[in-house]
């Protein structure tokens, strides 16, 4: 099984004080949601992922998904920068 957002976020919510987390994962594209992820990192210092698309075939722009992690959180809170490989 795969993991989710939803798998993400309750995991999470189980270890509030966490400041640090890294994620190398493989997923779906409920995981590559800037928006949702500003929800999750907001009191972490260390903050890093990789995720590994699994739905191909999903249409998707990759302008559309560079866009959710281009708000004043990622560039000039976190100063994190998201590219798409």
């Amino acid at each position: 099984e795969k993991l989710t957002m939803i798998q993400i976020k309750e995991f999470l919510s189980k270890i509030p004080n966490l400041i640090h987390f890294e994620l190398d994962s493989e997923g779906y594209m409920d995981l590559i949601d800037g928006q949702q992820w500003e929800l999750i990192a907001s009191n972490l210092i260390i903050f890093d992922f990789r995720i590994h698309l699994l739905d191909p075939l999903w249409n998707f722009s990759e302008e559309n998904i560079l866009q959710s992690f281009l708000s004043l959180f990622w560039l000039e809170h976190k100063r994190r920068f998201v590219a798409y490989d």
